[in-house]
């Protein structure tokens, strides 16, 4: 699927690029180019989902997203882009759920 940017320009999924950034965590900027979220969007669903999306920070505040933070954004996305939940619909959905417990085998394999 695809979404614009701020700017006009269509966003595509990737996956996070760079073993160094990898073993440290991806920045929100690379996760938003990999998922083709854009940031502030992110940024939103954490706050709406804080539960469910919560990537650990550094001292000085930054998001560091790792792997299964990044799955758990394109479940999110999945669910309100694709099955057209509302946010709301989604918190209700995932409230003190893990992502095994949600997501059944048929949107992994999208995912």
């Amino acid at each position: 699927m695809r979404r614009e940017d701020g700017r006009g320009e269509a966003m595509r999924e990737r996956e996070p690029t760079g073993q160094v950034i990898a073993e440290k965590g991806w920045s929100i900027g690379d996760v938003s180019r990999a998922c083709g979220v854009p940031v502030h969007t992110i940024r939103f669903w954490e706050k709406e989902l804080s539960g469910y999306l919560a990537p650990p920070r550094t001292t000085g505040g930054q998001r560091r997203y790792t792997g299964s933070d990044i799955q758990r954004l394109r479940e999110v996305r999945k669910l309100l882009w694709e099955y057209r939940f509302t946010i709301e619909g989604v918190a209700k959905l995932l409230a003190g759920r893990t992502t095994e417990d949600v997501v059944p085998p048929l949107l992994r394999e999208v995912a």
